[in-house]
């Protein structure tokens, strides 16, 4: 058990440390325990741009308009979304790649040449590309992945679509309120 001293130092301590404040200074911390990074709040993956995703978090918070700090978490939690739903047509096509990789690896097991109906027949560079196409997509359906990556897709659209409706809501309120003050000004 904390004794008082301990819990005032407590206090103390975090009244003087409030994170981050720049932009890049939330991008770095933002990196913070990422493993694929659909889930994450925000922050970048090691293949990301820190320019464009600062590039992009400005242009998304300008768009937004937001009036305050609700507002601006509205907007923030926005932008997140968008940035981790942009991830995930890369995600697709790079276990794409990963499974061709594995497929191509096979192809050695996939013959060139076939016996139909007592005929040998050679098979194109086409038909074993379609070969290995066929395997590539066998085995990422058979993982589970894709659809798994769908239902975080999906799930993030939602959520997104939740607080654009949201903070559009709050903005048309905030402008009602702000125009019915004009209107008693201009009465009284």
């Amino acid at each position: 058990m904390a004794s008082e001293r301990q819990i005032e130092a407590n206090r103390l301590n975090a009244q003087a440390s409030t994170g981050p404040r720049t932009i890049e200074g939330k991008v770095q911390s933002s990196r913070n325990a990422v493993k694929h990074g659909l889930t994450a709040r925000g922050g970048l993956l090691a293949d990301e741009d820190p320019e464009e995703y600062i590039r992009l978090y400005r242009e998304v918070i300008n768009d937004l308009r937001p009036e305050d700090e609700a507002q601006l978490q509205l907007a923030e939690r926005i932008f997140s979304l968008m940035w981790r739903l942009a991830r995930v047509p890369r995600f697709e096509a790079a276990l794409l790649a990963h499974f061709e990789a594995r497929a191509t690896g096979l192809s050695s097991s996939i013959s060139r040449s076939t016996w139909i109906e007592g005929e040998r027949r050679i098979r194109s560079d086409g038909e074993v590309r379609q070969l290995i196409l066929g395997q590539t997509i066998k085995d990422f359906l058979e993982t589970g992945i894709g659809e798994k990556l769908g239902r975080y897709e999906t799930g993030m659209l939602r959520h997104l679509s939740i607080l654009l409706k949201e903070l559009r809501e709050i903005q048309a309120q905030a402008q009602k309120t702000a125009e019915h003050e004009v209107a008693l000004r201009k009465s009284a």
